[in-house]
């Protein structure tokens, strides 16, 4: 069943402490409902199987090099919980500062709360720059947070990175080297 939520997307908050506070909130929200029965489980979108490699515009193939490597690696233990798998800014609906309602759920899983952090933080970087993505972090605080599901996320991006802006690319670069560095 499909409904109208009121709200509009916000990716350029007039106020980024409150807006990251709403997302944090939300986050926290979405991890904390029960699992329905039978989702499925979470896992990375990219295959696996496929060969990955630094993208050709990246000036950071060092740390594309190591998060694919780490990507391909076993997911850090934690429990399981209920994933929007694709949160991000532009799936959150916002009315007079406060969140209205999240969609897209078609990805919806089961898995690790990094997943959604990670992607999110992932989303954040590109379109306002690594100083946004860690200030979720801080707001969502430590538990949740592994550098892996940043590096994962990440390569998840690599099916679209062509078509993303050289700024955006410049950012993406920046948020993988960083997550490198904090292995």
């Amino acid at each position: 069943m499909t409904r109208r939520l009121p709200g509009t997307v916000v990716v350029t908050p007039t106020n980024l402490e409150r807006w990251l506070r709403g997302l944090a909130d939300l986050l926290a929200m979405i991890h904390a409902s029960p699992i329905p029965p039978g989702l499925r489980p979470y896992r990375p979108w990219y295959a696996t199987t496929r060969v990955l490699e630094p993208p050709a515009w990246s000036h950071a193939a060092p740390a594309w090099t190591a998060a694919i490597r780490r990507a391909r690696e076993p997911t850090p233990g934690g429990a399981s919980v209920f994933l929007h798998r694709d949160f991000n800014p532009t799936n959150v609906l916002w009315v007079r500062g406060h969140v209205s309602g999240i969609v897209d759920w078609v990805e919806a899983s089961a898995g690790p709360a990094g997943a959604d952090l990670g992607h999110c933080r992932c989303n954040l970087a590109q379109d306002l720059g690594l100083e946004a993505a860690d200030a979720l972090r801080d707001e969502v605080g430590p538990a949740e947070y592994d550098p892996y599901w940043d590096l994962v996320s990440a390569v998840d991006f690599l099916d679209v990175g062509d078509a993303l802006r050289p700024a955006a690319r410049e950012r993406l670069d920046a948020f993988v080297a960083a997550a490198v560095a904090r292995l």
